[in-house]
């Protein structure tokens, strides 16, 4: 079991090194005292004793394979005759822990092995292995990782960055390793899997606890962690590519998707990035730079190209199979989830919806008073233009019809809405039917207000205050208008106290108050752009429209109530007209149907604010603070930067904001200063019980004595669990509650498996491999949002 220096005579040993981690001992080199013993294959519970005190349980060594004397104590050798033998039952116990592999880590750094262990894949071995370095940042880091490549022979490329949204994280990243030579890589079909992890703590005293075995010290002024995943599946030493793009596979398969479905709608290369990059910034506003350049959520133009290359070659994707897909799909609507209809005009595409709710909202006396018909935010993603028909009611606003169209044209629209007039019930806009309400309001659109006129010539067509309010809002934050920033707010809140006037004579004295002000004087385009305003103000000003409409009812309150807070159904990401559609069939029933039962419960309140997304709610690092003029300034305490919201039109000076949306700065305003955006529903049972049957179709019998549970399925991707009615804790509900439905769903599933263990077991042992193969938050939320779901094109 012994081999000796100076009698090495088996050629097989004789460039054979110590398999021992971290050790150089080579036979055949001179090593005064140091001994090579081949490993005891003929007794295997030895032969396991050996391998787990080398921390190499999984490896399986070979006659070729030897370790040295180094490894073992004294008491484990006997002589005999003038030569070192080890005792039969001999086991080594001499490795050193805290000093990881010589040829991975730089000397000029001092290392502190954390842990070590055995890897496989495809028949090669490799260990991972983890460490903590004295360095404080990512240039430091920059500069031990040329030193780790040269000295390992490897090179990496950044796969990713992660934004180091936590103030006690400094930098943190994945990189891989760049295959070997291209001969290399024309032999493989797989990428390398080597990885390298590294995260490094803000403050470079950090402490750690290293291992219980090695007693209770800890380490201090290390606060770089790195992790090793040393699996190559090429020769190590021919790493001399330097390209940058990253394989397929190391692009997020949500944003494989997204992509998809652009090339769906039609989306060039350059036009599905730019969106891209466009959500993105919208979703990362602060870490935007960072986010940019990590591959596994931005790809390259490259990559994008070859997979759009790809896309084309399994799709066979035209404009004749959207048209015939989306006939399919209103077929389906129409035999199961309301009304749907299609019509073209050249190569112009026409769709109205009207869903069971919708049909039953038509009920209500208010849709035959002032109805709504707003284009919906960010649906110029998919290249169309969508219309929701809305009627004002105690839950803020509910839908009454949906065209979508390829076209805003006054063509196109008329055809549109006159196709939605025939799709609606008889009884549409409370009986009225195709008479049409009495008012209709608008944005600034001639195209669609002369549509609505053709279609419902009975009917006013008036602008929308909100509109008009909120197309200030965004010209005031364009920069290229150029208003200071220490300005806007200021005339906006001169110009929407004019717009709220109830009388004549208080509208042209704020407006004279406006002229002379100090700060309008200032900007003469901001004079001439509230002019170009005021001169349709006999349809938009609240004290005109009061006067048409010859009614004591405030009609400022139904507007704005109906636009506060955007529902979130109407703010989707779509990228075509089927992806559209389905989402809105989907969703749209679930999402008001929730929104109602609320309401009658009276925490619609708690709804809304739960409706914001998970990361909106994160709301740490900001303050916020009232300014005179009545909006609310949000800073950002890392980044330094201010945010101004404007609680009146519920906006935001943000990217998300501009456009209507929700954001994280809207909902701090909400949380930290009690702001109350709800409506209070009446304790009226005849109101609750129309609300009801809108809600479900079903009349309800009795009185409404007792609080209504929401519907289980509703309490998915569009709304969070509702918090409990504690406004002064919103976080701490949502938790408890998202607590109480991952609880409930676990028992459901429990209790599927009793019913069928032998099924179940296999998919359970599935779903947890898929699981623990999730990398991070963002790849779990994402596994989270889209369980269950189908692709309906595939």
């Amino acid at each position: 079991m012994q081999v000796e220096n100076a009698n090495a005579s088996n050629s097989i040993l004789l460039d054979a090194t110590c398999s021992a981690y971290n050790c150089s001992h080579k036979i055949g080199e001179t090593n005064e005292g140091i001994t090579f013993h081949r490993f005891p294959l003929s007794k295997p519970d030895l032969l396991t004793k050996w391998l787990t005190a080398m921390r190499k349980d999984k490896w399986v060594p070979t006659k070729s394979d030897v370790l040295c004397s180094f490894h073992f104590t004294e008491d484990q050798f006997v002589e005999n005759c003038g030569h070192r033998f080890l005792a039969p039952n001999a086991v080594p116990s001499k490795f050193e822990v805290l000093a990881p592999p010589k040829t991975l880590f730089p000397s000029e750094w001092s290392a502190r092995l954390l842990t070590i262990r055995d890897i496989e894949c495809d028949n090669r071995k490799g260990y991972v292995v983890e460490a903590r370095i004295p360095l404080v940042n990512k240039e430091q880091f920059a500069e031990w990782l040329i030193a780790h490549e040269k000295l390992a022979q490897v090179s990496y490329v950044l796969l990713r960055n992660y934004p180091t949204t936590s103030k006690n994280l400094a930098y943190k990243a994945e990189y891989v390793c760049v295959y070997g030579s291209t001969n290399d890589r024309m032999k493989m079909d797989k990428p390398c899997p080597a990885r390298l992890l590294v995260r490094i703590r803000s403050d470079p005293r950090f402490r750690y606890n290293v291992p219980q075995s090695q007693g209770n010290a800890s380490l201090v002024g290390y606060p770089c962690n790195v992790v090793l995943y040393h699996l190559h599946n090429h020769s190590i030493g021919s790493n001399t590519v330097e390209t940058k793009i990253v394989p397929s596979e190391e692009v997020s398969t949500v944003v494989k998707q997204k992509f998809i479905e652009m090339f769906k709608g039609g989306y060039t290369v350059d036009m599905a990035l730019t969106t891209h990059q466009k959500d993105l910034f919208e979703e990362y506003t602060d870490e935007y730079d960072e986010v940019l350049t990590d591959a596994y959520v931005c790809p390259s133009v490259e990559w994008l190209t070859k997979f759009y290359e790809n896309f084309l070659e399994e799709f066979d994707w035209n404009e004749t199979k959207v048209v015939s897909i989306l006939k399919e799909e209103i077929e389906d609507i129409n035999a199961s989830k309301g009304s749907a209809t299609m019509s073209t005009i050249g190569d112009d595409i026409i769709v109205v919806l009207s869903t069971p709710l919708m049909q039953r909202a038509h009920s209500m006396k208010s849709s035959g008073e002032v109805v709504f018909v707003d284009n919906s935010g960010y649906l110029d993603r998919c290249r169309c233009y969508v219309y929701v028909v809305m009627a004002y009611s105690c839950t803020e606003g509910l839908p009454l019809g949906l065209l979508v169209t390829t076209s805003d044209n006054e063509e196109i629209l008329t055809a549109g809405f006159k196709l939605l007039a025939e799709t609606l019930p008889d009884k549409a806009f409370g009986s009225f039917g195709r008479q049409g309400p009495e008012v209709f309001l608008t944005a600034n659109n001639d195209a669609l207000q002369n549509s609505l006129k053709n279609v419902y010539p009975e009917s006013a067509v008036l602008l929308c205050a909100y509109n008009m309010s909120h197309e200030l809002w965004r010209w005031l934050w364009n920069p290229e208008n150029g208003i200071d920033e220490a300005d806007r707010c200021m005339l906006f809140s001169l110009a929407y106290k004019i717009m709220q006037t109830k009388t004549v004579e208080e509208f042209t004295e704020l407006t004279e108050v406006l002229n002379t002000n100090e700060v309008v004087q200032k900007y003469e385009n901001f004079k001439q752009h509230f002019e170009e305003i005021k001169n349709l103000s006999d349809r938009w000003a609240v004290c005109f429209k009061n006067e048409i409409l010859d009614k004591d009812k405030e009609i400022s309150g139904i507007e704005m109530a109906s636009h506060v807070l955007k529902d979130k159904v109407f703010l989707t990401k779509c990228y075509n007209i089927l992806q559209l559609l389905k989402y809105y069939t989907d969703t749209m029933e679930t999402y008001y149907r929730q929104k109602i039962i609320h309401c009658i419960n009276n925490t619609l309140e708690t709804f809304l604010l739960a409706s914001f997304q998970p990361e909106m709610r994160e709301t740490s690092d900001l303050t916020a603070q009232l300014l005179p003029t009545g909006e609310f300034e949000i800073k950002n305490v890392k980044s330094g930067k201010s945010y101004y919201v404007d609680m009146n039109i519920c906006v935001c000076s943000c990217t998300l904001g501009l456009n209507g949306a929700r954001c994280k700065h809207l909902y701090a305003v909400c949380v930290t200063k009690k702001v109350d955006f709800s409506s209070s529903v009446p304790n009226d049972d005849i109101i609750k019980k129309e609300l009801f049957w809108i809600a479900t179709g079903t009349m309800k019998t009795g009185t409404f004595d007792i609080q209504m549970e929401v519907d289980d399925e509703s309490e998915s991707e569009m709304v969070a669990a509702a918090p409990s009615k504690a406004a002064d804790e919103p976080v701490k509900s949502q938790k408890e509650e998202s607590r109480k439905i991952l609880e409930r769903v676990v028992k459901n599933i429990m209790q599927k498996y009793d019913s069928n263990p032998a099924e179940f077991h296999k998919a359970i042992v599935t779903a947890a491999v898929n699981y623990q193969n999730l990398n991070n938050d963002r790849e779990i939320l994402a596994a989270l949002k889209n369980f269950g779901k189908q692709n309906m094109f595939k």
